[in-house]
């Protein structure tokens, strides 16, 4: 019995040392898996951090370009807000203007349709003037036509024509002779 249990001890022994063995062998592993695993969160959080400060750089890279944005919108809606302020302006001065030309228009027209009224009156008034002095004219040619027919008629008209412009300039002599041969002294 002693035996036995001396085997039963050897056999406990080897056992333990069977059982000692395998837990420094899975001690090791889980050691180096623990070594893995610390490994593989460290790598974790690194990337993690380096996402979260990527992130952090970008949302303020984004809201820097979002401020920038909106300042150029502010800034162009300004810009378009004040050239539309002055196209109307420029817009309500040429109405102002057209308004106040509509109104110099109308009182032109009443004073031109004054003036045109006055002008056509002193058109025909013109035209009779040159109506008479036409038929004067006629008349007159009409009545010397018979005097310049020929050479002769020409001559003698031309005679008598003279003749009369030297008694009409010496009218006045002529007038005192006969005067003093019609009136006796």
């Amino acid at each position: 019995m002693v035996r036995e249990i001396r085997e039963a001890q050897v056999q406990l022994a080897e056992d333990m040392e069977a059982l000692n063995t395998q837990f420094k062998r899975d001690n090791g592993y889980f050691a180096q898996m623990m070594q893995e695993e610390r490994y593989r969160y460290e790598r974790l959080e690194d990337q993690l951090n380096d996402l979260t400060e990527l992130h952090q750089n970008e949302t303020g890279n984004l809201k820097q370009e979002l401020a920038s944005i909106e300042e150029k919108v502010a800034y162009q809606a300004y810009e378009r807000a004040r050239d539309i302020q002055e196209v109307l302006e420029s817009c309500q001065t040429r109405v102002s203007k057209l308004e106040l030309q509509q109104q110099q228009q109308q009182t032109v027209q009443v004073e031109n349709t004054d003036a045109k009224v006055l002008l056509g009156k002193c058109i025909n008034i013109m035209l009779a003037i040159v109506t008479v002095i036409l038929v004067c004219v006629s008349t007159a040619a009409k009545f010397t036509a018979p005097l310049l027919r020929s050479r002769l008629h020409l001559a003698l008209t031309c005679v008598g024509v003279s003749v009369l412009a030297l008694l009409w300039k010496n009218w006045e002599h002529m007038q005192g002779a006969l005067e003093r041969l019609l009136l006796p002294r």
